[in-house]
């Protein structure tokens, strides 16, 4: 969030992950300083996202039918093993 202060600065007052997390407080001269930081620091955190994938997944349509197949056999498997 970005505010003008009694003093005439402008803040930038924002936390990386939300709630809970670290807060990041800067002070800048113009409006736009303030706007340009605060798009670096989201887009800095959007980059380290846990959940963005480290690298791509290269196998073939062919290749994971293949292994929904072996993984639903063994699946079906254990069900006729089970059962008395």
């Amino acid at each position: 969030m970005i505010r003008k202060l009694p003093s005439g600065k402008w803040q930038v007052d924002l936390r990386t992950d939300g709630r809970g997390s670290k807060r990041i407080r800067k002070s800048f001269n113009s409006k736009a300083e303030a706007k340009r930081f605060e798009a670096f620091v989201l887009g800095k955190r959007s980059e380290q996202q846990a959940w963005n994938p480290s690298k791509a997944d290269n196998r073939t349509l062919k290749q994971l039918i293949k292994r929904k197949r072996s993984f639903h056999d063994v699946v079906d498997l254990l069900h006729v093993t089970q059962r008395p």
